[in-house]
């Protein structure tokens, strides 16, 4: 896990920074302000970052993977131990990334207007799909096992529709685990296909449910 958490904080510091650039939140001089000269020696508007981002990630995986081996007793044993010390050089350089997108990214206007929608729809998909965890268990299994006496029997033609909207695979984890309670694993399901929407999937179908298109 510390390792998975590492990670995560190395790519997404370094996806922030380029996708500043890419919307032209920064520039390549406002990084050279914050990290040097000699960190960005190629031409173009993406190309010295490329070069920054490939060095940076390079230096912290490594610094990150010796310090695991050299702590591991220690994480082991639940120790709290930083795999990027912030005193380190890499762990320097992620510091400043990161307060570079939290000072500058963060808070541009587009940015905080993607959050704010972004929110809005997140929580509309999960009150909408929400009507599937709030079924009795019943009556979920009969949408799951497409029992269509019992679903017109309830009035659960909309609940139907939407529980169609589950890629099977998503189904599948659904069963693969029958000693979970079942609320808890019908939650999981919802939880899993929301989280792994792309943007434009998610906002899309939040838009149908919300009667806003039809596609």
């Amino acid at each position: 896990m510390r390792l998975m958490d590492t990670a995560d904080e190395i790519a997404y510091s370094m996806s922030d920074i380029e996708d500043g650039l890419e919307k032209g939140i920064l520039s390549i001089d406002d990084l050279i302000e914050v990290f040097g000269n000699d960190s960005f020696n190629e031409t173009g508007p993406i190309r010295p970052f490329v070069s920054f981002k490939t060095q940076t990630i390079n230096k912290a995986v490594d610094k990150a993977a010796s310090s695991f081996v050299e702590n591991i007793d220690a994480i082991l044993s639940g120790e709290d131990i930083s795999l990027i010390p912030e005193d380190s050089e890499v762990g320097d350089i992620l510091e400043k990334v990161k307060k570079l997108a939290k000072d500058r990214i963060y808070t541009d206007e587009a940015a905080e207007s993607v959050e704010l929608a972004g929110r809005s729809v997140i929580k509309g998909l999960l009150n909408h799909f929400g009507e599937l965890l709030r079924l009795k268990e019943e009556e979920f299994s009969s949408i799951f096992h497409n029992d269509g006496k019992l679903i017109k029997k309830n009035n659960l033609d909309f609940q139907a529709r939407l529980f169609r909207r589950l890629p099977r695979s998503y189904r599948e984890k659904y069963t693969s685990a029958p000693h979970e309670d079942e609320t808890k694993r019908r939650a999981h399901l919802l939880v899993d296909f929301i989280s792994g929407m792309t943007d434009d999937f998610a906002l899309e179908t939040y838009q149908i449910l919300e009667g806003i298109r039809i596609r």
